[in-house]
């Protein structure tokens, strides 16, 4: 996962994340990237009460085409879903306001 801290100053306090597999977590909330993934690229902003503190990236779907033969020999085309490419997505945290929880 691509990860960016967006703030000013030294000394900046993030959100806390995790990354399990699919599944990020920020905030308190969790997302499934597979889940999420839909036909054009996904964008979650995520907030703590009013506080805006992350935005999540998630990549449109790669698909991969495979053969196969139907009843009558014919060749038929089959589009396959990849899995998400966690490499591709991206994860922004935003400096968290002093005196947030």
């Amino acid at each position: 996962m691509i990860l960016e801290r967006i703030g000013h100053g030294a000394g900046n306090s993030y959100p806390e994340y995790s990354e399990d597999g699919t599944v990020i977590s920020v905030g308190g909330e969790t997302f499934d990237a597979e889940e999420l993934q839909s036909s054009g690229v996904t964008v979650k902003n995520i907030f703590r009460g009013s506080d805006f503190i992350a935005n999540l990236f998630i990549p449109s779907p790669r698909f991969r085409v495979e053969t196969a033969e139907d009843e009558e020999g014919e060749i038929m085309y089959i589009r396959k879903k990849e899995p998400v490419d966690m490499q591709a997505v991206k994860l922004v945290l935003w400096e968290l306001r002093k005196g947030a929880v």
